[in-house]
């Protein structure tokens, strides 16, 4: 077998153009704002997988997605995790979650995987696989003459690529979950070398389905951005602005505001106040207002910091307005700005 470019692309580029379709066709009719993520989820699985994952038994074993994925190679966690976010048709399956939990395409793939608790469509796939090999083990037995069966007598006899990897597939047991935990395991090795995970990292404790998500989109979108920094605070804007090496472009824009105290940071010692999720929350006096009309409980949450018990499912829709009253301050905060330096 000469590899995927060679045997399968334009079978794997059209799949990715049918499922792409699919994507927009679901996007265009299901409303995220009156289902929960739960539910537009299953639509993906009825409607696009299938699509995505057709004719997997043959040509998920000639990719290199796949072979990292069986353990063929051993490569590091980035690396692991570059390969199958870039292979086409993961790509519409991190797409349709990005839009399911409504964020930016620049919103970390880690965040997104963990956030949902989803793993990438392959491993859903591998069972699959396994038992077209057994069936074809079995017809090659039963009727050795068939034309099939004589194929997979001959990739048997030459230990060729397809049937070395799912025979390799086929003899370990419990394949599929071993892949599932493998991929778990990778992603909470490499979340935590991830700068810009770190807000995520400390509420997000294991890699699975939040419950919040059962809410329709427009009831805790503000809460999922907030949560994967997918957000416009500094710290995350920062990233992509000019002098983004420098930590001034980090600062709070109301706490840091040069049009109200002179700007030092050409002083080496200068360490101005980052607008991150917990300064944003607990910290900056732009929000108080909107932090003392919050219910009751939620006040007492956000003087204390537990931010652990700031993201309970129940706290969800409250959170999400309060995020949504910070977001329109911070917009006509910076919509003055712009008046003003014109």
């Amino acid at each position: 077998s000469s590899g995927i470019n060679a045997e399968y692309g334009p079978a794997m580029t059209d799949l990715a153009g049918k499922g792409s379709r699919a994507l927009h066709a679901v996007r265009r009719y299901a409303n995220p704002d009156a289902l929960s993520a739960r539910a537009l989820y299953q639509l993906f699985n009825a409607l696009i997988e299938p699509i995505l994952l057709y004719g997997l038994e043959l040509w998920l074993p000639n990719t290199s997605f796949s072979k990292v994925l069986l353990g063929g190679e051993m490569v590091s966690d980035r690396l692991y995790f570059q390969k199958v976010t870039t292979d086409k048709l993961e790509a519409i399956h991190l797409r349709f979650s990005k839009w399911v939990l409504g964020v930016h395409r620049k919103t970390s793939n880690l965040a997104v995987y963990g956030e949902t608790g989803r793993s990438p469509l392959i491993l859903a796939a591998l069972e699959r696989c396994i038992n077209y090999f057994h069936r074809l083990e079995e017809l090659a037995i039963i009727s050795p003459s068939n034309l099939v069966a004589a194929a997979f007598t001959e990739q048997k006899k030459n230990n060729l690529e397809w049937y070395a990897l799912l025979s390799k597939l086929a003899g370990t047991e419990n394949a599929q979950n071993v892949a599932v935990k493998e991929h778990i395991t990778r992603w909470e090795r490499l979340r935590f070398t991830q700068s810009k995970l770190k807000f995520f990292n400390t509420i997000k404790s294991e890699h699975g389905y939040e419950a919040y998500l059962d809410y329709p989109r427009n009831q805790r979108r503000n809460v999922t951005k907030l949560r994967c920094s997918a957000h416009d605070l500094r710290i995350e804007t920062g990233r992509y602005e000019p002098g983004r090496e420098k930590r001034s472009s980090r600062g709070c824009r109301f706490c840091n505001d040069l049009l109200v105290i002179p700007d030092l940071s050409f002083l080496p010692e200068y360490e101005p106040i980052i607008e991150d999720e917990s300064h944003a929350l607990f910290v900056c006096p732009a929000y108080r207002k909107h932090r003392e009309k919050l219910p009751s409980n939620l006040v007492s949450i956000l003087q204390s910091e537990n931010v652990s018990e700031l993201f309970k499912k129940d706290h969800t829709r409250s959170l999400n307005a309060f995020l949504q009253s910070c977001r329109d301050i911070r917009s006509t905060y910076t919509e003055q700005q712009v008046k003003m330096k014109t």
